[in-house]
This record gives C-alpha cells, sequence and structure tokens, in this order.
C-alpha cells in the first residue's frame, strides 16, 4: 500500500534518554540552589525551558 519503507529503528528509546536526562539534570540544579548545567540552559535558550 505504501511505496516507503518503515524507519528501521524506533525514536522511543531516544526520547526516553533525553527526558530522563532532563530530569536528572533538574534534580542536579534543585541540589546545587539553581545552578543549571548547560543542557538546561541550551533548552531555556531553545524556549524549552523549565522555570517555574
Amino acid at each position: 500500500m505504501t511505496n516507503t519503507l518503515p524507519i528501521p529503528f524506533p525514536p522511543e528509546p531516544f526520547r526516553a534518554a533525553g527526558i530522563n536526562f532532563t530530569r536528572w539534570s533538574l534534580d542536579q540544579a534543585d541540589r546545587n540552589k539553581g545552578k543549571r548545567n548547560i543542557w538546561l540552559r541550551s533548552l531555556d535558550r531553545l524556549g524549552m525551558g523549565f522555570d517555574s
């Protein structure tokens, strides 16, 4: 029914790794009095930050 092949590897493991790394980074920022690592600062610059 289609002419294209499916993606051979699902992206879900990469999404889960990104989410878990973000959660870990947020936990570290909480422990370090709000000091954010480069991952969280990058997300902030992209407009995907987690400011409260």
